[in-house]
């Protein structure tokens, strides 16, 4: 039996006066649930696995979309549902070719676009204003729901084109921007990161033209991200991973082979799991040699299945790890 306190006496009190009243209950909104039940109600809806193996599509595609809509739809039924539900509609931050954005869908749900033609400049602008609408939400208009952002997820596409994703709780923020207005919709996400004090998780996929390289390389270093945990990365990821000192994690994007040199990640000495696969030409015996000295906390590697062909005294250092996988 709980404790008698004077709060829920005060709350027992006020119960047994309104039942006396004879008045209804509870009139003006939905009988109140323990948050635990909410949480399990929001966990229905399916979220984008970070790090993302493959790219949905399809029927399970149709899945992530209806997610965002499915809790917008709570937080509009009743004040009691708004405060509960707000939190989980801003876990994911999406913005990607083929999302149901608020004025419609985004490319019209087709991947391939000219994006130097009239149309594509125009579907450019599309993407950049809802990418800032929904950082303007929870930076601006509610900087309170910053704190439930924890994920963020990029992939950067062919002529400037990216798609991102930031997740919060379990929240994604996933966005493509287009070349219009590259580098300003850039340096304001890169801003808006900073501001999020509980984010862990970061994917970033980049194949923006050669050009970009040097502006994405000065954008991220204005910025350090000691909160962030994982970093899921094609090997053109490097350009961020400079500003998360404290990664412990580092995964591919959709299991792709990762180019990156293996030298790269031996100053992260907060590093754990190095779950890029690297192929045997990023691989040299000198890193494999270093990997137990310069990365003292690392217990789980992975490598290209190629890799195998350097043969087993050349892979022999990475045997000195708890547990590895090829």
């Amino acid at each position: 039996m709980a404790p008698r306190t004077r709060s829920n006496r005060v709350e027992k009190l006020a119960l047994q006066q309104l039942l006396a009243s004879g008045q209804p209950i509870n009139i003006h909104g939905l009988p109140a649930l323990p948050d635990e039940l909410y949480l399990e109600i929001a966990s229905q809806f399916p979220a984008m696995p970070v790090p993302t193996l493959r790219i949905p599509k399809g029927s399970e595609a149709e899945e992530y979309h209806d997610r965002y809509f499915t809790l917008l739809s709570l937080t509009q039924t009743c004040q009691a549902l708004r405060r509960v539900f707000l939190r989980y509609l801003w876990q994911r931050i999406e913005v990607y070719d083929g999302m149901k954005a608020v004025e419609g869908t985004l490319g019209g749900g087709q991947r391939h676009h000219d994006w130097r033609s009239v149309r594509g400049q125009a579907l450019g602008k599309a993407y950049a204003q809802e990418l800032v609408r929904q950082l303007e939400v929870v930076t601006i208009r509610d900087p309170s729901l910053a704190v439930y952002v924890k994920c963020v997820e990029m992939c950067f596409l062919v002529s400037g084109a990216i798609e991102l994703t930031v997740r919060g709780l379990d929240s994604i923020l996933n966005v493509t921007v287009l070349e219009h207005s590259f580098e300003s919709v850039m340096e304001e996400l890169a801003r808006c990161i900073s501001l999020f004090p509980n984010l862990h998780t970061v994917q970033l996929h980049i194949k923006a033209p050669y050009k970009c390289r040097s502006f994405m390389s000065n954008v991220f270093k204005q910025y350090t991200y000691p909160q962030i945990r994982i970093v899921s990365v094609n090997w053109l990821g490097s350009l961020f991973m400079d500003s998360c000192p404290r990664m412990v994690r580092l995964y591919p994007y959709t299991d792709s082979c990762w180019f990156g040199c293996l030298d790269l990640v031996l100053k992260y000495s907060h590093l754990e799991v190095l779950g890029a696969p690297l192929s045997k030409n990023s691989i040299s015996k000198y890193s494999l040699d270093s990997l137990p000295l310069y990365l003292p906390n690392l217990r789980d590697v992975t490598l290209d299945r190629v890799a195998l062909r350097l043969g087993f005294v050349s892979l022999k250092p990475a045997h000195l790890l708890a547990v590895h996988h090829f």
